[in-house]
């Protein structure tokens, strides 16, 4: 019969660590759009007239575009100026938008060229 001398177990050789995988975390989900993108995106494109300046560019009120004009015999003096005319805002809406005491008027279509007709006879030469 063979028999071991009991003694301290041989040493277990050392296993190579296996190399773990990365963890990698999976990528965050881009933010959602915030609930009013469309509005903030119209807001971006048309600006609301809200008594800042807008210089030369446009802003909207109730829908509507208006620009800063000038309207012959009229300057904005006070906030608490009516309107002058049919298409154009009060001193309410002008008052810090608008320089040189213009208010802010609905755009007016570019006028038609007009043809002038004269009874002169044109010859080149």
């Amino acid at each position: 019969q063979n028999q071991v001398a009991p003694g301290p177990a041989p040493p277990i050789p050392a296993q190579a660590a296996k190399p773990q995988p990365a963890v990698i975390s999976p990528p965050h989900p881009p933010a959602p759009p915030p609930a009013n993108a469309a509005a903030e995106a119209a807001d971006a494109e048309h600006p609301p007239c809200n008594n800042k300046p807008i210089k030369t560019g446009s802003c909207w009120v109730d829908g509507q575009e208006y620009k800063c004009s000038p309207v012959p015999g009229n300057s904005v003096l006070a906030q608490d100026q009516p309107s002058p005319m049919a298409g154009c805002l009060g001193g309410k809406e002008a008052w810090d938008t608008c320089d040189n005491g213009w208010f802010l008027c609905k755009p007016q279509p570019p006028l038609p060229k007009e043809t002038f007709h004269t009874i002169f006879n044109v010859q080149s030469s």
